[in-house]
């Protein structure tokens, strides 16, 4: 994964390419990415953005995988 940090808003990106992932191979596709925007200091996500297909579905799970009791 990618990390960038942009000090003056203090959050950090992510980035992924479906490729460089298990299911990015299972579902042989290419040219697709998820990335995520954090908060530098507390970690919680201020924004996704996932572009290809079954974005729904994963962006479902990045949702629900970040709600903390």
């Amino acid at each position: 994964m990618i990390h960038h940090t942009l000090t003056v808003f203090n959050v950090l990106i992510g980035f992924m390419r479906y490729e460089d992932t298990a299911k990015g191979v299972a579902m042989e596709v290419n040219d697709c990415f998820v990335k995520v925007i954090v908060g530098k200091y507390n970690n919680r996500v201020l924004g996704a953005h996932i572009i290809g297909p079954h974005a729904s579905i994963l962006i479902h799970q990045n949702h629900t995988s970040d709600v903390h009791p």
